[in-house]
């Protein structure tokens, strides 16, 4: 399971923390959040994934494809880090 809370929102900025595992259990509520954040529009939004155990392949494609222009990363677990690169998604990496 999976949480998302919001630790940090101004009228530019959000940043968002992600704790816990992505996994096939809540594939779903994944894709909706993600979804949801990345429809900001004006607003720029930092994924805060330090806290990140785990996420499955399945989880790791609704996230690239579900990245927008302003959606950012920072201190994402290595394996996500370098899908990340691998995928031509370093931009969206802060770390």
């Amino acid at each position: 399971m999976f949480r998302i809370r919001r630790i940090l929102e101004n009228e530019l900025t959000s940043i968002l923390k992600i704790e816990g595992s992505i996994c096939e259990d809540n594939l779903s509520a994944w894709a909706e959040e993600m979804g949801r954040i990345t429809r900001n529009g004006v607003h720029q939004t930092v994924l805060e994934c330090s806290s990140v155990s785990s996420i499955c392949p399945k989880g790791l494609d609704i996230l690239l494809e579900r990245l927008s222009e302003g959606v950012y990363l920072v201190n994402c677990p290595v394996g996500v880090k370098n899908m990340l690169y691998t995928a031509g998604r370093s931009r969206n990496v802060l770390d």
